[in-house]
């Protein structure tokens, strides 16, 4: 069947009539409006044409010399090429039996002659327009079609993968919890404190692990279901400011100190503010990272570049490990592990699709250039966004005054002065990256960092991962959950001590700020006095027992 579906006023029509009178008249009024017109003298002539035409609509005289109009409609009705193709009857009968047998044998339409040409445009563009729309819902149908049958070959992939890759993935780590657990749940034969901790620390890891797995599982099918109801990517995206330089420079740090592999490590990297959730992008990079180290060899370089201009900024993360094939990137998907039974590998194959479907969320791009045993690398580009540091300082959320960026600098000096550098590592729960930015120029000259949270659950998750001694927060972002906010951190940094501010802008607050406040290690009012700010931290750095 013909698929191609073209506008009525283009459609093409076989006028089919002994009378070259009313052939002549039709011809030219209806060519006028831009159809273009076929004619035929007889029922014969008429199906004759159709074996080289296929018109769009047929105008057919009943009453016709040879085979008339009603069996010329029977034969074009019977015939698997033309049947689907609207007929109108013109004729001069008026009998209902007439127009009965002429619907029956499939005509839409009936027209009285004499005609009225207005009438005949009319009715022509009404069965042109059910005609249009009709293959249009064909159309549609067709790819429908298709794009189940697609649908149902990913799945049945992806029930193949995951019945090869995910049961592995699963029993592995629960084999090694529920081994670990059982030693420690037999009072009989209590395992030395040593051991206790190495059991502890192996049932840890290996729970993260599990943890990692389902989270990836829910969040693939979170990310695959948008297509279903793309309203939901606004649950998804979160979007702030971001300074991904820090982002990566925290995520490429941690994986390379988890791989026991620092030294691979090799950035180059620059401030680039992009609009983003700033969880999204660190899912992204935490991904892409996983998989450079995990298909290198120890030794091997990870390298990390950034190109930042005024539109875009882009970000390779490149290894020289075994690479992929042209055919195995064109096939990423979740659960796919390509080469697993030659090289035993963790993961259930989801990360790199995770990280492609994020990157598309966030209206990024991703692709992908790698060479067998040369080595992959991974271009993430996104449009940037505009920043200066004074953007902020009119802002309620800003923290300090407008000169504190040489307060900084001065209070920097001086501790490079009196040697008094410490490994200090400083988490700041605020949605306005210039508060960082200024905490920053503070502590990086001094071997420590700063890293942004943009709400609770962030603080909790990086706390948990990075294990910050200080903790900077935003009253103003606490409602009721303060306190439990507090008992959370506290949880994520145990065994080590952590020390909690409070900056607030606010001359009063709720009863669950007041509590949450009491909770805090130190207040501070805006804007902070960077000194005030800066004794305090030494101060606790002093008289922890965890700093050695």
């Amino acid at each position: 069947m013909n698929m191609e579906v073209k506008e009525w006023h283009e459609a093409m029509i076989l006028v089919v009539d002994d009378n070259p009178t009313n052939v002549d008249v039709l011809s030219s009024y209806l060519t006028r409006f831009g159809f273009q017109v076929f004619a035929a003298r007889s029922g014969e002539k008429a199906l004759e044409s159709l074996q080289s035409l296929t018109p769009d609509l047929i105008l057919l005289d009943v009453v016709m010399p040879g085979i008339d109009g009603f069996e010329t409609c029977e034969r074009i009705k019977n015939n698997e090429t033309t049947r689907e193709i609207p007929v109108i009857f013109m004729t001069a009968l008026s009998d209902t039996l007439d127009k009965i047998r002429g619907f029956e044998l499939g005509a839409v339409d009936y027209i009285t002659k004499p005609f009225q040409r207005e009438e005949v445009l009319a009715r022509v563009k009404t069965h042109l327009t059910i005609q249009l729309l009709q293959k249009r819902l064909q159309l549609q149908n067709t790819e429908l079609e298709a794009s189940l049958t697609r649908e149902r070959a990913m799945l049945e992939e992806l029930r193949l993968s995951l019945s090869l890759s995910l049961p592995h993935e699963l029993r592995t780590p629960l084999t090694v919890i529920l081994g670990f657990a059982s030693f420690l749940t037999n009072q009989g034969q209590m395992p030395e404190s040593q051991q206790i901790f190495e059991y502890g620390t192996a049932i840890y890891r290996n729970g993260l692990r599990l943890h990692r797995l389902i989270e990836n599982a829910l969040l693939y099918a979170n990310l695959k279901l948008l297509k279903y109801a793309p309203h939901e990517a606004l649950f998804m995206q979160h979007e702030h400011l971001c300074n991904i330089k820090s982002i990566l420079k925290n995520a490429a740090q941690e994986r390379a100190k988890e791989t026991h592999r620092s030294n691979d490590l090799n950035l180059l990297i620059s401030d680039a503010f992009i609009k983003s959730s700033p969880a999204n992008f660190e899912k992204i990079v935490t991904e892409l990272l996983d998989n450079a180290f995990k298909f290198s060899r120890s030794g091997s370089p990870v390298a990390i570049r950034m190109s930042v201009s005024a539109a875009a900024c882009a970000i390779s993360i490149s290894d020289q490990g075994r690479g992929m094939k042209p055919e195995q990137i064109a096939h990423i998907g979740a659960y796919m592990q390509f080469g697993r039974k030659q090289q035993e590998q963790q993961g259930s194959g989801l990360g790199l699709i995770i990280a492609y479907l994020l990157t598309e969320l966030e209206g990024g791009t991703l692709q992908i250039d790698s060479q067998i045993d040369v080595g992959t690398t991974v271009t993430l580009t996104f449009a940037t966004a505009p920043y200066s540091p004074s953007q902020h300082e009119s802002e309620p959320t800003f923290w300090f005054a407008a000169n504190a960026a040489q307060e900084m600098q001065r209070v920097a000096q001086e501790q490079r002065n009196a040697s008094q550098a410490s490994a200090v590592r400083v988490l700041a729960l605020t949605p306005v990256w210039g508060n960082c930015a200024l905490l920053e120029q503070c502590v990086t000259p001094l071997g420590g960092e700063v890293l942004q949270a943009f709400d609770t659950g962030d603080a909790v998750r990086k706390s948990l991962k990075y294990h910050p001694e200080f903790i900077l927060v935003d009253v103003a972002l606490f409602g009721n959950e303060g306190v439990e906010f507090i008992r959370q951190i506290q949880r994520a940094s145990s065994p080590k001590t952590v020390n909690i501010f409070a900056i607030t802008s606010q001359e009063t607050h709720t009863l669950p700020q007041q509590q949450f406040i009491q909770h805090c290690d130190a207040v501070f009012s805006t804007p902070v006095d960077i000194l005030m700010l800066h004794k305090t931290i030494s101060y606790h750095l002093q008289n922890s027992t965890h700093i050695q």
